[in-house]
């Protein structure tokens, strides 16, 4: 009897503080959705060529992370194709076999899904599929970098970046036999990395340069892509436009190396250092200035 009494004393004190905390489920439930991955999605238009296609003297494709410019005068204007890509999308790569059938892939921030999208009318209307590639996180891959090649007999090939050491360079290749609807895995390689020289696309006689400017002293500083045919700058007005508001943004986002406090003439740095103890040599010093996004120390 006497056990009986503390067993039941014990299962109500159980009950008493079941019922006093929260329940363990809900908070597992709000724990799995403050850890649950959200889209990206892009403050601004991007002003930055990704790749170019020539197909003839004057019909072709330069494409952004964000959209697919065509030209068919040989670069004199662009239009914008309507490919009504979502805010968080990112165009990995855009392909045409002719002035009417084309492809581009889609990636997003969240997970390894790809999607490929399919023009049979030159770009004004877009199918969409999402497409399965088998193992894309098993090799650490990279969907933002799905490179899109189509070969001679109309197979369609996408290869992916995958994660490496610095010194090693890596990717895994798709294949599809039947126009993007089931795609076989056919390869993974690593390779020595031979150079980090960003190399300049090129298609024909076009030729996309990239060029880097700061506003300030290792501050305001944007990249700019401009497509050139021959030397003369064909950069669809777009870009160029959002290209020229970058630059005004940085400049008024620079910071001024050095600054006059109220009333005085000893100059302030308002740059960011580090401190340490013991100075180092004129090399390492050197070295640290010119590599480095610090001012002082």
């Amino acid at each position: 009897m006497k056990k009986l009494t503390l067993l039941l004393a014990f299962s109500s004190l159980l009950v008493i503080t079941a019922v006093g905390q929260d329940p363990p489920f809900r908070r597992m439930e709000i724990i799995t959705t403050l850890q649950r991955p959200i889209f990206l999605q892009r403050a601004t238009p991007s002003a930055q060529i990704r790749d170019i296609q020539k197909l003839d003297g004057r019909w072709g494709i330069a494409y952004t992370a964000d959209a697919i410019y065509r030209t068919i005068d040989g670069g004199a204007t662009w239009d914008a194709l309507k490919t009504n890509i979502a805010p968080y999308e990112t165009i990995g790569s855009a392909r045409f076999v002719d002035q009417l059938n084309g492809y581009a892939t889609l990636s997003t921030s969240k997970g390894y899904r790809i999607t490929l999208l399919r023009t049979r009318d030159g770009g004004s209307s877009w199918e969409r599929q999402d497409i399965e590639l088998s193992d894309l996180q098993t090799y650490d891959a990279e969907p933002t970098t799905a490179e899109l090649n189509i070969q001679p007999d109309g197979r369609l090939e996408v290869s992916c970046r995958v994660t490496t050491s610095s010194n090693f360079s890596g990717s895994v290749r798709y294949a599809s036999d039947d126009d993007g609807l089931t795609w076989r895995f056919v390869e993974k390689r690593v390779e020595l990395g031979i150079s980090d020289d960003i190399y300049e696309k090129r298609s024909g006689d076009w030729t996309v340069k990239t060029d880097g400017t700061c506003a300030g002293f290792k501050t305001g500083c944007v990249q700019e892509t401009k497509l050139l045919a021959n030397g003369v700058d064909i950069t669809p007005l777009k870009i160029v436009d959002l290209a020229r508001l970058e630059k005004e943004k940085a400049h008024t986002e620079a910071t001024p190396m050095f600054a006059l406090p109220p009333g005085g003439s000893t100059r302030i740095s308002l740059n960011r250092g580090f401190d340490k103890c013991v100075a180092g040599s004129v090399a390492q010093m050197q070295l640290w200035w010119d590599n480095s996004p610090h001012h002082d120390t």
